[in-house]
């Protein structure tokens, strides 16, 4: 049982999720602390302020499978402690994970791949996103 633990593809994924978990806690931070500027996080925080920039800001389609976003949500969740407020019954984080922060995480995924945030919103407002 222990040797099946030290394998090398083990040892990649443990070191891919712990990886995954901290880009995710730091983007969540980052976010919450206003390093990085986002109109969703504004809009989060003021959402009064203007319905039809939050229609036009939201994801129109993913073409994932319903377990692999459910598996990226549940993902984003953990690794940003949402978890634990939701199930204390905070339940309107999930709006939070789904409008803020799934987006913002697809942005950021895809600036590291050399496109640029306008690109990326554009992206997404057309539904050509993965």
């Amino acid at each position: 049982m222990h040797y099946q633990l030290l394998k090398p593809p083990f040892l990649f994924q443990m070191i891919t999720f712990l990886s995954l978990a901290l880009w995710f806690q730091t983007l969540h931070d980052d976010l919450l602390s206003g390093k990085i500027r986002s109109n969703r996080m504004f809009l989060w925080r003021n959402p009064a302020t203007s319905l039809r920039l939050k229609q036009h800001l939201k994801i129109r389609t993913l073409s994932w499978s319903e377990q692999r976003m459910f598996e990226l949500l549940r993902f984003i969740e953990v690794a940003t402690n949402i978890s634990k407020k939701i199930k204390r019954g905070e339940i309107y984080l999930l709006d939070f994970v789904f409008d803020v922060m799934l987006p913002e995480l697809l942005i950021k995924a895809l600036k590291e791949h050399g496109i640029n945030r306008f690109r990326a919103e554009l992206m997404m407002a057309c539904g050509n996103v993965f």
